[in-house]
Parts: structure tokens; C-alpha cells; sequence
């Protein structure tokens, strides 16, 4: 084998797999405002009426469930939507 050869395969040689970490994706600190976490939902959807009524306090996932169907009669929101929506304001720590 000539010098050249044996300088490709030595450079080909099994190198140690270096590892890529992965940065998390950003999170909203636990302690996050309510009116920053509500508005992180583009204005005028439905995630972002429901974000705010849950941020509101004071209705039920049904009443959510209810208003949403009322002001947005195509919409195909379910209760588990609603529900979804709930436990990541929970996660967010913006409700308990």
C-alpha cells in the first residue's frame, strides 16, 4: 500500500461518535404571566379564546366548550381541546 493510501485509510479510521446535544426547546418559566402565556396563541383563534377564558378563571371547560361553539360555529372543538389547553396553562404554572 503507498504512503498516500495508507494516509486515506488511517484518516477513514473509526472516529468516536461525538455527540450532539440537544438543546431544549425553550419553555415558559412556571411562573409565567397569565396575559403572556394566553398571548402567545395568535389573536383571533380559537386556542387564544380559550387561553383567555382560561386565564379568566371563572368557566368550566363545558362553558369554554359552549362560548367557543357560540362565537365560532364551524369550530370542531371538543371538550378534550378545552382540557388540553387547561393543563398546559397548569404546566405553565399560569393556574393550579
Amino acid at each position: 500500500m503507498s504512503e498516500q493510501a495508507k494516509a486515506v485509510a488511517s484518516s477513514k479510521a473509526v472516529q468516536p461518535m461525538q455527540s450532539k446535544a440537544k438543546t431544549p426547546k425553550s419553555k415558559q418559566p412556571k411562573d409565567a404571566a397569565p396575559n403572556s402565556w394566553a398571548e402567545k396563541y395568535k389573536a383571533g383563534t380559537i386556542g387564544r379564546l380559550i387561553a383567555e377564558a382560561i386565564v379568566g378563571g371563572k368557566m368550566t371547560n363545558e362553558q369554554i366548550l359552549n362560548a367557543v361553539k357560540k362565537e365560532k360555529k364551524d369550530a370542531k372543538t371538543t371538550y378534550g381541546c378545552v382540557a388540553w389547553y387547561r393543563s398546559a396553562a397548569r404546566k405553565a404554572g399560569v393556574i393550579k
